[in-house]
């Protein structure tokens, strides 16, 4: 397996970030500083990344319902609820992807497999990103096709998206990304406001009657079957 491979799948850390490590000397195989991402680790190899011993783990998938009003964060030193009030997170200190703001509602998925991680976090794969969003009045047609299109602003580089009516103020949006407070900046930009935003799907894992606050494993051939990792 390539190094960069073997470190994200332990989950240490994403593909990306386990370059960064290897590029700047802090991966070593056998005791040697190793600074290619694409060198073949082999079975008996013992890795060390910032001295921390690596090793394959079983992975662990749990989709969690987050509430409104709770950080997407293990601690807050504004004293805001967060991950570790809830007594699974005290326990699990899971990596996670697809961060929700305070404000915001739905589905995270949390897991140990960096690999993962990466492959949801990153545009080039594609993985849909749904989510069912209140506003205070509805967009007007030419304003929905430009935000279809990929809004494009000195303030905001955001790529094409879908976007459908469901009801009178009520909309279904479609990402692949999911930059920090995106859905709200895009209808915000054509001074429209977000009343209320709620993430119903990532890939092919749906809330599917999870209630906020509660948390479900996922196994993980059906990881493997939606995602292909």
């Amino acid at each position: 397996m390539r190094l960069n491979k073997f470190i994200a799948s332990t989950g240490y850390c994403s593909r990306r970030k386990a370059d960064e490590l290897i590029f700047n000397g802090q991966v070593k195989v056998n005791n040697e500083i190793i600074l290619a991402p694409g060198y073949e680790v082999k079975d008996k190899d013992i890795v060390k990344v910032e001295d921390n011993i690596l090793s394959l783990t079983n992975y662990k998938y749990y989709i969690f319902y987050k509430p409104i009003n709770v950080l997407t964060s293990y601690d807050d030193s504004r004293g805001r609820k967060c991950l570790k009030d809830f007594d699974f997170f005290k326990k699990n200190n899971l990596a996670y992807s697809g961060r929700l703001d305070y404000k915001s509602e739905g589905l995270i998925l949390f897991t140990n497999n960096g690999e993962l991680i990466y492959k949801l976090q990153t545009p080039k794969f594609k993985v849909e990103k749904e989510y069912i969003v209140e506003v205070s009045k509805n967009l007007k047609e030419k304003e929905r096709l430009t935000l279809e299109d990929g809004l494009k602003t000195v303030e905001y580089n955001y790529g094409k998206c879908k976007i459908t009516e469901i009801e009178k103020g009520k909309y279904r949006v479609i990402l692949t990304e999911g930059k920090n407070r995106q859905i709200r900046n895009m209808f915000n930009y054509f001074g429209i406001k977000v009343i209320n935003l709620k993430r119903v799907r990532i890939g092919e894992l749906k809330l599917n009657g999870l209630k906020p606050g509660e948390i479900k494993e996922i196994p993980e051939y059906i990881i493997k079957e939606y995602f292909n990792v």
